[in-house]
């Protein structure tokens, strides 16, 4: 016990300080939340995340508590993160985590001073180790200047780390399936339950950019819209049977995440050799035929070359398609229990429109 602050526990049980001191309560119900005379701490929800540059082993894990610390007294009360341990089921202390994040969403608890009935939440984040038992000890600095030698006990809040469901995978399962639909013309079962992204507006405004492009790499020959839809959806089609997509969870938040993609899949510039070899063919085939000018026998040779393009696409080998080297850096925000692929084109965001000129083969719209 220490004089001169509260210190207090919230345990399994229901119990009352001795004379000297005021009351700590516990939730028979909820062991999640303790109150004293003085204070009251609420741990509102938990989950695991993956801070910026942090790694664990495969049974750990970070985990962030929300807790809500309210002032039950009639003066101000000083409240920070410093006021709250955990420790194992050793009675070993578990450091808090340092973490950063640009999430406005995931504000850490910080120093404060409180006014009567006042509260504040925040985060608080450990590495844990998954389906093990901790305790929360929570020791807000609380001076009474008319009561000097009043002592008050600790309170504990129990952890259950196996309460808390692991969801971290969650944006990779919605990146691949957005992937799949959208770029690679792939069915993913998964997409509605995990996609926030509206997939046909999404895919549709990818296939317009696709043809766009598609009309640029062609010289002379100017193909139909009938043509470029189908070459699309030939190129997504065989796209879609070689690709290969390495995911790395850079970091996974409650409401974002963003993820490192490193593509291998299909590029127009390792066709450049198909290319030549299918125009010097038709010229080469056709060098008796007549023709008014020099163009016309590029417009029917391009013509000839978009019309087997899609035998090259089936048989072409996937490479990897990565222009910074350490990969596209995908942004999500999660939205209705669903994660949302950040599509927006802006200079803040100009990896996503690099991974669609990726999956286009790298043409450029």
């Amino acid at each position: 016990m220490k004089k001169l602050r509260l210190a207090f526990m919230v345990c399994s049980t229901f119990f009352v300080l001795a004379a000297c001191g005021g009351k700590a309560t516990t939730s028979e119900k909820d062991e999640k939340s303790g109150k004293t005379d003085v204070a009251s701490i609420v741990i509102n929800k938990g989950e695991y995340i993956v801070p910026d540059d942090k790694e664990v082993s495969e049974d750990e894990g970070y985990l962030a508590l929300e807790i809500t610390v309210k002032n039950e007294s009639e003066n101000s009360l000083n409240v920070s993160n410093g006021d709250i341990s955990l420790y194992d089921e050793n009675d070993s202390k578990v450091e808090q985590a340092s973490v950063y994040s640009e999430d406005e969403s995931f504000k850490l608890l910080r120093h404060d001073n409180l006014s009567a009935d006042k509260s504040k939440t925040g985060y608080l984040v450990f590495k844990v180790d998954q389906g093990k038992q901790y305790e929360m000890h929570f020791e807000p600095q609380y001076y009474d200047v008319e009561n000097m030698d009043k002592e008050i006990k600790d309170v504990v809040l129990k952890i259950d780390t196996a309460d808390y469901k692991d969801t971290t995978e969650e944006p990779s399962a919605a990146l691949t399936a957005f992937i799949d639909e959208v770029f690679l013309a792939k069915e993913n079962e998964d997409y509605a339950a995990v996609v926030a992204n509206n997939k046909e507006e999404t895919a549709e405004t990818f296939d317009e950019e696709f043809t766009k492009a598609l009309s640029n790499f062609f010289s002379d020959y100017e193909p139909t819209t009938e043509e470029l839809n189908q070459l699309v959806e030939s190129f997504k089609t065989s796209n879609g049977k070689v690709a290969e997509v390495d995911q790395k969870l850079l970091s996974v938040y409650p409401t974002s995440a963003t993820i490192q993609v490193k593509p291998k899949a299909l590029s127009f510039d390792n066709m450049d050799d198909e290319v030549e070899s299918l125009m010097d063919k038709y010229i080469e085939e056709n060098k008796d035929k007549e023709y008014s000018d020099y163009k016309a026998v590029y417009v029917d040779a391009e013509k000839y070359l978009l019309e087997n393009l899609p035998e090259v696409f089936s048989v072409a080998s996937p490479t990897e398609l990565d222009s910074y080297g350490d990969g596209y850096r995908i942004k999500l925000k999660k939205t209705d229990d669903k994660w949302e692929i950040d599509t927006v084109k802006s200079s803040n965001n100009n990896y996503y429109e690099y991974l669609e000129e990726a999956f286009r083969g790298g043409l450029y719209k």
